[in-house]
């Protein structure tokens, strides 16, 4: 797998990877001060996991996605328009954005890059968030691959700053960065444990294939030899959001 193509896993994506609580963007709209009809971008929308919860809302959302197999597992989605753009190319207006927001996507960005891009498009006042799935790095099905993944690919190590952002936010120049958390459960099997992590995108293109379907074949097996069959897998959905200055 090539570092930031997901062709080859696009449905699994879809089918395994955990969406986000309601909660959350009622949490945010709110923070933000939203209303009805102000423009949001999502970067790195994939497969809409995030989006499926901002639409509705009454939000004009352009959610933003490079891959074209990505792009066709989004349903069609009430104030929502799907359309290619990357980090590197948004097509954003200067000052034309009220919210931005990437959600497990930021990783794939170039932040020295690209995040004067992102705050160009932003209107003065409005802000960026960066939102992850944090897994329960204590849950048994989690200590299992941590390990799997040190032994099969002892070169891959997560950017540790994605799980706190805000320094590279102040850094970037936007001010007053926030954290918001909203812990939530998902509904796990065996099956859907490996296939989700079949779509690590970076710690497959570390990888190989021939060390990741090792790692995915030992990470079944170890799952099956402890009983973990089905389970509910905590999440923390972490949100940090930083604003333009005015």
């Amino acid at each position: 797998m090539e570092r930031g193509d997901f062709t080859s896993v696009a449905q699994d994506y879809a089918a395994t990877r955990p969406g986000y609580p309601a909660a959350l963007a009622d949490r945010l709209v709110a923070r933000l001060g939203l209303q009805p009809g102000d423009p949001v971008a999502e970067l790195g929308a994939g497969t809409g996991l995030f989006t499926r919860v901002l639409a509705g809302r009454g939000l004009d959302v352009v959610a933003l996605e490079p891959n074209a197999a990505m792009r066709a597992e989004v349903p069609p989605l009430e104030g929502v328009r799907v359309r290619a753009g990357s980090f590197a190319e948004p097509g954003l207006a200067t000052s034309s954005m009220c919210w931005i927001v990437a959600a497990q996507s930021f990783q794939f960005a170039d932040a020295e890059r690209d995040l004067p891009r992102l705050i160009e498009a932003l209107r003065p006042g409005a802000a960026l968030s960066i939102i992850g799935n944090l897994r329960d790095p204590e849950h048994p099905a989690v200590r299992l691959l941590t390990g799997l993944s040190a032994r099969h690919v002892p070169r891959f190590s997560p950017s540790a700053h994605l799980r706190d952002p805000r320094a590279l936010l102040l850094r970037s120049g936007l001010v007053d960065p926030v954290l918001d958390e909203e812990h939530h459960a998902v509904p796990m099997t065996r099956e859907r444990f490996v296939a989700m992590v079949s779509t690590f995108n970076l710690l497959a293109a570390a990888a190989g294939e021939e060390a990741m379907g090792a790692l995915l074949a030992d990470l079944e097996a170890g799952l099956a030899a402890s009983g973990w069959h089905r389970w509910d897998m905590p999440l923390r959905a972490r949100a940090v959001t930083a604003w333009r200055p005015t």
